[in-house]
């Protein structure tokens, strides 16, 4: 999915759905021309491009994917039948051909017919992005004017190929189109090249050099003037602190949209949210950090209803192995020990997450679903035990002297929890763990950081030793093991070729630098890198399992992260002026990237209407 790290960053602000069964919508009641005040994240100055990385796009609102998917664990490839712009599709080949017919009531803002010229410009710009390089698309071909062809990267095997092209939103080509050259699909052929005659080797090389600044000097530049949206609203205001989305008249499901106009306020800031919430201001606010006193405090607002739904993501402490004394798994393994992970949850995310109880890189929830018993009974909870901390520390040459420890090299052991402002959760439980440390005996204090903006650059740049991190991200497990074992510690995916960059090239992204090869109880050694990655192919479930349990050993074992909390999505809804919201049933939550969902994602199911 396009912009990722934003998206997440923001606490997950967008799409998905979970569970299974048919939807059972709400019948669609008359049009009204209330406002609905919601929330998003705007930023000041950015333009109306979804590929812009500070773009005022929004899915589920303007953009429309080909087709929403079920927020299922173990089956990636479970969508419903019904939303986004496909109106039906079909594998061949091996499942390495897909087919997809377009709704044939599909039409643009601006009235005209969204068609597949948009859906093959649409491929083209994502991969000038770089993103359809990360889901083997190798061609694609308009069949008609609603239908379209797509065919996997020859010898390739990825698991999410159909997946990860339905999910993709459609762009209109009457606004992206003009930054492709004419010869557009030439340059992407030549860029995916992956064999070894040399003469075509450096032709896509100079291809993929092509996209790039193609990427950097035309897309990410774009600046269209107007929205034109494929989803049930497109922007006709946008400021700094407020976007105001009005109805798309043509969208294809236009007789469910109940409502004319959305007012989308900036979250600057979870305090901000609340205060909204509490004076009943908005109808719609998800925000993390709500202490069970708030929830409470909000719960008594006319019309507010909490909603409390579980997410595939959790949070975790991550080190930088690179960073003495970090590189040792006994320091790791000590920390794990001196957290008390349960006090650490109820203080910093007692609404909007669960505990953790599983310290395997996954959300418990994931846990259960992949590993048997035996498996789950090997893992270590790292249940508070500070006497394990200080043999574990003894042993690598740690001493403590009065009521301070010791590096081995008879340096103050200091720790520095770095963290984000604005991230109250965060925050907190880096309260927690300072306090906690501290009293064993471990000078650490937590620095935040002013802006994400930053703080991400500079954990890019692996400038941080020990940090915040937002993990897992499924429902599919390669999500969940990539988000650990693939960009942040050096690997990527290079078409059919799995790439490794150490975290001493600057700026080469490898912050984790965790050992290529290590070896773990009951499985002699193990390259998770590498494991990660076999998780994209074409797997049975049997073979996923045992992949799984391995790469749960090698984290649990190792400890590259600590998992604090499970998150969930946590918020409330307000029900004076409208009704029929999807509560409590699992059936939707369709926004995009796993929360509950905006308007927008509801009413195309035919949920939230105002009150008569």
């Amino acid at each position: 999915m396009n912009k990722i790290s934003a998206i997440t960053s923001a606490a997950l602000l967008a799409t998905l759905l979970a569970g299974g069964g048919a939807l059972a919508a709400a019948k669609p009641v008359a049009t009204s021309s209330t406002p609905y005040v919601t929330i998003a994240g705007i930023n000041q100055g950015g333009p109306m491009n979804w590929f812009s990385p500070e773009g005022n796009v929004y899915p589920g609102m303007d953009l429309e994917p080909l087709a929403y998917h079920k927020l299922e664990g173990t089956n990636i490839n479970a969508f419903f039948a019904g939303g986004g712009l496909a109106s039906k599709w079909q594998t061949s080949n091996g499942g390495h051909t897909l087919t997809v017919w377009l709704n044939p009531k599909d039409r643009w803002s601006n009235g005209q017919a969204v068609t597949s010229s948009d859906v093959v410009t649409s491929m083209a710009l994502y991969f000038v992005a770089g993103d359809a390089q990360g889901f083997d698309l190798g061609s694609v071909k308009a069949l008609g004017p609603k239908e379209i062809q797509f065919n996997e990267v020859a010898g390739d095997n990825y698991n999410a190929f159909s997946r990860s092209i339905l999910e993709e939103y459609i762009l209109p080509a009457s606004v992206y189109g003009g930054v492709l050259p004419k010869n557009i699909w030439s340059i992407i052929d030549q860029s995916i090249y992956s064999g070894t005659n040399a003469k075509l080797i450096k032709e896509a090389t100079a291809a993929q050099a092509t996209l790039s600044t193609l990427n950097k000097t035309k897309l990410d530049t774009l600046a269209p003037k107007t929205d034109v949206s494929a989803g049930p609203y497109y922007i006709s205001s946008l400021s700094p602190d407020e976007i105001i989305m009005t109805k798309n008249p043509y969208f294809y499901d236009a007789n469910k949209i109940s409502i004319d106009t959305v007012d989308m306020r900036n979250n600057a800031s979870n305090s901000t949210v609340f205060e909204w919430l509490r004076g009943g201001q908005i109808y719609q606010g998800t925000s993390g950090g709500m202490s069970l006193e708030l929830v409470h405090e909000l719960a008594k607002t006319p019309g507010n209803v909490y909603y409390h739904i579980p997410a595939y993501v959790t949070a975790q402490l991550a080190f930088n192995e690179k960073d003495y004394p970090y590189g040792m798994v006994q320091v790791r393994q000590a920390i794990a020990y001196l957290l008390n992970k349960h006090t650490i949850w109820q203080i910093a995310e007692p609404t909007g997450g669960t505990r953790s109880l599983f310290s395997d890189g996954m959300i418990d929830a994931q846990t259960e679903e992949y590993l048997d018993p035996s498996q789950k009974a090997a893992l270590n909870p790292y249940t508070p035990n500070q006497q394990a901390a200080a043999k574990l520390l003894e042993s690598v040459g740690f001493t403590k002297k009065g009521s301070q420890w010791y590096t081995p090299k008879g340096q103050v052991f200091s720790i520095n929890i770095m963290n984000v402002s604005g991230f109250n959760d965060w925050i907190e439980a880096g309260s927690v763990m300072e306090s906690e440390l501290n009293s064993f005996g471990i000078k650490t204090k937590q620095t935040v950081v002013a802006t994400f903006a930053e703080y991400e650059q500079n954990q890019t740049n692996g400038e941080y030793a020990v940090q915040f991190w937002i993990g897992s991200l499924g429902p599919w497990i390669y999500n969940t093991y990539d988000r650990l074992y693939g960009a942040i510690d050096g690997y990527a995916q290079n078409g059919t070729k799995l790439q490794y960059t150490p975290a001493s090239k600057k700026d080469g992204g490898n912050w984790l630098d965790f050992p290529q090869t290590v070896k773990v109880k009951g499985y002699g050694t193990v390259n998770p890198g590498k494991l990660t990655n076999e998780l994209s192919g074409n797997l049975t479930q049997a073979q996923t399992k045992t992949i799984v349990a391995k790469l749960a050993a090698v984290t649990n074992q190792y400890v590259p992260v600590i998992t604090l909390w499970n998150y969930a999505q946590a918020g409330f809804v307000n029900t004076n002026l409208f009704t029929d919201y999807p509560l409590n049933n699992q059936q939707l939550m369709v926004s995009t990237e796993g929360q509950y969902p905006p308007i927008g994602g509801w009413e195309t199911f035919g949920y939230v209407h105002p009150k008569q």
